[in-house]
């Protein structure tokens, strides 16, 4: 399963929840109990077959 990182909209703790991808769940802060929002990350980098820079 995924793991989704959560910064807390109350105090500003951040953590990581594992949740499956069709879940939506109501996350609350392990610090504060209050509701939490996903942090939305840049994604991991990959590299096609077959790819060049050009120079």
């Amino acid at each position: 399963m995924p793991v989704y990182e959560y910064k807390c909209e109350g105090c500003g703790y951040q953590f990581e929840v594992t949740h499956s991808m069709n879940e939506i769940p109501v996350v609350f802060c392990p610090e504060c109990k209050t509701h939490s929002k996903k942090v939305i990350t840049g994604g991991t980098g990959f590299i096609m077959k077959g790819s060049h820079q050009k120079d």
